[in-house]
């Protein structure tokens, strides 16, 4: 997609979320295109498709697969009886209400949130308390919880992934007037008729039905804690926008506040303003750089933003290298979350393996990555070289011992110059959007071809490296700051 079809699209979605400030426009994820990513943007390639019987068949296969998946849904709502999955929910009111996510059952026993990191500690330590309501992505059930999470004096609350039959009814029934509203939609302008007709499909979709159940879960969650203040995880999601307008329904005094961990290029949703009730009071940073990135969107003039920095340690590099890094050089692959990316990177580093049989090679996926999931559809990586190991450690021991880091799409890549690792870009000009670190596309190295990483090996361990590192690592300094929440407390306190 070229980029005037990308701000063309960009435009004809905004312009139908506008139109009609409702809740169940607002809760269709296939109208809130979040940035320029070849693999995001395969969802938009059907306007571009020619009404023939392949696309007739494609339209009505997938309107009989989301029917299926509500009526599995609403027949599950039968045996439903809470919004949470937790025993006790008592003593949870709190000043803040903090919504993350739960993604890996691994990360159950972590101390600190994997999204928010040491913020409700902060918030403690400053005598303000605060609740996590977690979105469940992955069906956790009740007795794998952690009792702390119930005990402790940061509260941890684990959403269902369905509600009670009458619920699920009404979202569904929700899901087909906004439908029926879309197919009768007309505009002079093609593109826009096209996106209406899809957006009548998303309509329907499990994505729009997701982002309704939480908008019931949130909207009752918030009479329970109570809170001054939510904070949600920011990329301009569907989802993000239904909690804000929650909120001032609730009780319009609550302010509002995205937490924003990393921009990349191109980036389009959470630059877009869809009205007071549904962005944010405060958008919180996690660096310098993003900050003033916002602080030039004139759409986004009257939010306040603020950088509060993130839980990541950055640690200087000793540029005579570290005396963890094993004998042999070794490169560490950052896996995407997205599995059509996990799986580009990961076979293109089963190809480097072959070639280079005296490298060692460390797969690290995804948190939201089951790589079991992904065995399973992908047998031949469950047959892999012998230089190639899957990591079984922390992101900070993988990069200890690691002189490369090879990437696509993770904001993994910001940590990897704190431990002396040389960041490596897979893939050409043409995929730079995705990049985290695009800003120094030039002095960070990238391949695309297997032949160059020859010369990449050449520069591990030279003074080169510790010239291009120390560069990079200025950059993600700049990137993601150390944590202090207490300019984004003084805002709220004082506005």
């Amino acid at each position: 997609m070229k980029d005037k079809e990308y701000k063309d699209l960009c435009d004809a979605c905004d312009h139908i979320l506008l139109e009609d400030d409702s809740d169940s426009r607002m809760a269709i994820s296939w109208l809130h295109i979040l940035k320029w990513d070849p693999t995001w943007l395969e969802n938009y390639n059907v306007l571009f498709v020619k009404m023939n019987m392949n696309e007739r068949t494609r339209i009505f296969l997938t309107l009989l697969r989301y029917s299926f998946i509500s009526l599995i849904r609403i027949i599950k709502g039968i045996w439903v009886k809470k919004l949470y999955i937790n025993k006790d929910l008592t003593g949870s009111e709190s000043d803040f209400l903090l919504i993350s996510h739960l993604v890996n059952k691994e990360f159950n026993n972590k101390k600190n949130d994997l999204y928010y990191g040491d913020i409700p500690n902060n918030l403690h330590d400053l005598g303000l308390s605060s609740t996590i309501a977690m979105i469940n992505h992955i069906g956790i059930k009740p007795y794998l919880i952690p009792e702390e999470w119930q005990t402790g004096p940061i509260k941890r609350i684990v959403l269902s992934k369905s509600l009670s039959l009458i619920n699920e009814v009404k979202i569904y029934y929700s899901q087909i007037l906004e439908a029926l509203k879309l197919i009768r939609s007309k505009n002079v302008n093609e593109l826009h008729n096209k996106v209406y007709r899809e957006a009548a499909i998303q309509a329907l979709s499990n994505s729009t039905a997701n982002n309704l159940r939480l908008k019931i879960q949130i909207s009752d969650l918030l009479r329970l804690v109570k809170p001054r203040f939510i904070m949600v995880t920011y990329e301009g999601h569907a989802w993000e926008r239904l909690i804000f307008l929650e909120a001032r329904k609730i009780d319009p005094k609550i302010k509002c506040i995205g937490y924003q961990h990393a921009l990349i290029k191109m980036q389009h949703a959470i630059f877009t303003n869809l009205g007071e009730n549904y962005d944010p009071d405060v958008i919180a940073t996690s660096g310098v750089i993003d900050l003033k990135n916002l602080e030039k969107i004139k759409n986004l003039e009257k939010i306040t933003k603020v950088n509060i920095g993130s839980s990541k340690k950055f640690i200087k590099p000793s540029l005579n290298g570290s005396n963890t890094k094993l004998q042999k050089k070794t490169c560490l692959v950052l896996a995407d979350g997205d599995i059509k990316e996990c799986c580009r990177i990961l076979f293109f580093a089963v190809d480097l393996s072959r070639l280079n049989p005296n490298v060692h090679f460390i797969f690290r996926l995804h948190p939201v990555t089951d790589k079991n999931s992904l065995i399973k559809k992908n047998p031949l990586l469950g047959q892999l070289q012998s230089n190639i190991n899957w990591s079984h450690s922390s992101l900070e021991d993988d990069l200890e011992s690691s002189d490369l880091a090879l990437y696509r799409a993770t904001n993994a890549i910001y940590l990897a110059p704190s431990y002396n690792t040389l960041p490596v870009f897979f893939g050409n000009k043409k995929s730079m959007n995705i990049d985290p670190l695009f800003d120094i596309a030039d002095i960070r190295p990238n391949l695309f071809e297997t032949n160059q990483f020859i010369d990449i090996l050449k520069v591990t361990n030279s003074d080169k490296q510790n010239i291009l590192i120390k560069k990079i690592l200025k950059y993600c300094n700049n990137k993601y700051s150390n944590l202090n929440i207490k300019p984004l407390i003084h805002i709220l306190l004082n506005s």
